[in-house]
């Protein structure tokens, strides 16, 4: 039996090598080919769809893990697809080389940070979230900002990225109009 081991992607390029890898073994390449080349084309137009807004800055927080907090950083591949929207992501600032961009996060410090975004990518609830202490009072939960996102496919990279990209352009876009937030 061969077995193939592909490495976590970095990338959309990454993302999509690997979709071509996978139709090239299988014999599958033209639809691998195809479903790439479509994947691509949407991840692209979902990217160009966030209006540049250089004097909105919108600081995101994305959970992965609870008690403790684990989040990720721009330097991880759902960190870039983050960046590429524009977004500062707040986990940045706290990781160090140890954490190997996946820090631990105290709530004090989430909450000093203020997100005015946060993508739940561990299942759990966004109702939750104000019942942490001094959640209440962050920008995302006080303006209903949080997004649980399907653990599924936040996590995993295959065909189903680009449902992942335009679930994230969609809430910036949200975000972006949300005129009390730019007072």
């Amino acid at each position: 039996m061969k077995v193939v081991f592909q490495d976590a992607a970095t990338s959309v390029a990454d993302a999509l090598s690997q979709i071509r890898q996978l139709g090239r073994l299988t014999g599958h390449v033209a639809r691998a080919d195809s479903l790439a080349s479509f994947m691509n084309t949407y991840i692209k137009a979902d990217i160009a769809s966030v209006p540049k807004h250089p004097n909105k800055k919108i600081t995101v927080y994305y959970e992965i893990g609870t008690n403790p907090y684990y989040s990720l950083t721009s330097k991880t591949f759902v960190g870039s697809l983050m960046k590429s929207l524009g977004l500062v992501n707040i986990a940045d600032a706290d990781s160090t080389t140890a954490d190997a961009g996946y820090p631990e996060l105290s709530s004090e410090y989430i909450v000093s940070a203020n997100p005015k975004l946060i993508f739940l990518a561990d299942s759990v609830k966004a109702s939750s979230l104000a019942k942490r202490p001094g959640f209440s009072k962050v920008s995302a939960v006080a303006n209903h900002n949080v997004i649980e996102l399907n653990a599924d496919i936040a996590s995993r990279w295959g065909p189903r990225l680009g449902v992942l990209m335009y679930q994230l352009a969609s809430e910036v876009k949200k975000v972006l109009h949300e005129s009390k937030l730019w007072k």
